[in-house]
């Protein structure tokens, strides 16, 4: 496994050196006394607005993943798939840095993996998140901060303009912002809250695009072709369909605890279809991107002597995320066909899942 050349900070020395550091890096390593001690990246500091001249780098930097030598590649790639960890630091055995692993040696060792040449973009992508070229870089940041995102797309009407990301933030926004002088930030903040996203994004290149079809091998050698691994935009005949990034690839790798589907209340005349049901279920699961439980609750009643009706209710539950679909929400409440409930119980839990997200 190929190491980098660490970036290094001493922790005493002034944050704003360490911004100028990440204008060349997406991680660096914070030291004391030459010993590892800590680790700095884009997204720790899309939120600070102190004075990063007065400031001192141990001031916003935090522990991280270390890895020691000798280096195992399997143990290595299964850090950085269950962690979404930005790097590693390598250390040897008296905690000095040898270097550090980022997310360019992460892609190169996952290319030569069978299940990414197996499995499409199409199959791990998440939404896109877009935002008006005339919106503000505080609304943009809020935005990202809030669902967790590395990049937004800019748009004009419909139409992608350009891209805005954490690297754009701390390089184009967090010089102006950090200044010495108090009147001088705070009137830097105003400005920030005014500043529009069009004037400080990145413009779109023919390399930030994949095709939803391309296989994730693709996207992992496209990925490690591009500054600091900033996330694709995927497209499906001419149509901006999602995003993919660095830990949409690298989390294929992980090992993934079985999804639970549990049918509580199908009575004898229904376990038949408890198989279709089931696979309706994962493929739920597989729709909103995430390893997790689908429970449907059935209550039937006969109405008549040889029709019944179904009552389905059903709970979502991915990543710790729970969300409900009561059938007192669902436009119809009872039905003579089971799988037709069963169907609008699942869509009903997509749509609230997809509004939960979102928020």
């Amino acid at each position: 496994m190929r190491i980098e050349t660490a970036v290094c900070v001493e922790e005493n020395e002034s944050l704003s050196k360490a911004i100028g550091y990440l204008k060349e890096t997406d991680f660096l390593i914070m030291t004391r006394k030459g010993k590892y001690a800590g680790e700095i990246t884009a997204n720790q500091l899309v939120w600070y607005t102190g004075d990063a001249r007065a400031t001192k780098a141990a001031t916003v930097a935090r522990k991280g993943t270390v890895m020691y030598e000798p280096l195992n590649d399997d143990h290595i790639l299964q850090k950085f798939a269950e962690g979404r960890i930005e790097g590693a630091a390598v250390l040897d055995e008296r905690m000095r840095v040898r270097g550090i692993l980022n997310k360019k040696n992460i892609l190169e060792l996952a290319e030569s993996y069978a299940e990414l040449k197996t499995s499409k973009v199409r199959d791990v992508m998440t939404p896109a998140y877009t935002i008006d070229k005339d919106s503000t870089i505080d609304q943009a940041n809020r935005l990202m901060t809030r669902n967790r995102l590395q990049q937004l797309v800019v748009t004009e009407g419909k139409k992608a303009v350009g891209k805005f990301s954490e690297l754009d933030m701390v390089r184009n926004v967090k010089p102006y912002l950090h200044q010495s002088d108090r009147s001088r930030t705070v009137r830097a903040k105003m400005d920030v809250e005014k500043e529009r996203v069009q004037n400080v994004m990145s413009a779109l290149e023919d390399t930030d695009y994949i095709a939803a079809t391309d296989s994730l091998a693709e996207a992992a050698e496209k990925l490690r072709m591009r500054n600091e691994c900033i996330p694709l935009i995927v497209i499906d005949q001419g149509k901006l369909k999602g995003l993919i990034g660095f830990h949409e690839v690298i989390q294929m790798l992980a090992p993934r605890p079985e999804s639970k589907v549990t049918i509580v209340g199908l009575k004898e005349e229904g376990k038949f279809s408890k198989r279709s049901i089931e696979e309706e279920a994962r493929k739920l699961l597989k729709r909103v991107g995430g390893e997790g439980h689908v429970q449907l609750h059935v209550k039937s009643k006969r109405k008549g002597k040889h029709r019944k009706e179904y009552e389905v209710a059903g709970r979502l539950r991915v990543d710790g995320e729970e969300v409900y679909a009561n059938p007192s929400r669902l436009k119809h409440r009872n039905y003579g066909d089971l799988h037709q409930g069963i169907k609008d119980a699942l869509d009903a839990l997509q749509r609230i899942w997809e509004r939960r997200i979102r928020k």
